[in-house]
């Protein structure tokens, strides 16, 4: 009986391993969008795209994908990024009180208050630092997926 069972499981051993060798198997690096091995760690940033002109994506070429939905960044972003909690560039323009003074759309309140405690900051509140995590740059590409969103 044993000698039976042991011959079933090496014969369907061969036979995956003949119909293995028949078929291209499926490679991870080719499937999905990130286009990487999927084993490793390492982290491969995206290509960072240049939008269109600040001047025809400011005023309101592309319009929010839903009511609620973070503000487009109607500028290159290339010079700005990576952003970090030390290097914030974003900040620089659109605190409140700069905002003001190059009369462009500032940072909401929700900003200067601390995710964790709910308390008001009389400034940037650095753990939501990265504002890339929200807000994209305007883009006119061909999505790798379709969305199907709607309202």
């Amino acid at each position: 009986m044993a000698r039976k069972f042991l011959m079933i499981i090496l014969l369907c051993i061969l036979a995956f391993y003949v119909e293995a060798k028949n078929n291209d198997f499926i490679i991870p690096e080719k499937i999905g969008i990130r286009k990487s091995s999927l084993r490793i760690e390492e982290v491969i940033p995206p290509a960072i795209l240049e939008s269109e002109s600040a001047e025809e994506s400011m005023y309101g070429k592309y319009k929010k994908a839903y009511s609620t939905a973070p503000p487009p960044i109607p500028h290159s972003v290339k010079d700005y990024m990576p952003i970090t909690q030390k290097k914030n560039a974003c900040i620089e323009c659109h605190e409140i009180d700069k905002a003001k003074l190059f009369n462009i759309k500032s940072m909401p309140y929700s900003h200067y208050v601390n995710a964790r405690t709910g308390q008001k900051l009389p400034f940037f509140y650095n753990g939501i630092y990265n504002c890339s995590l929200c807000h994209v740059p305007q883009l006119n590409i061909q999505l790798p997926v379709q969305n199907i969103f709607s309202k």
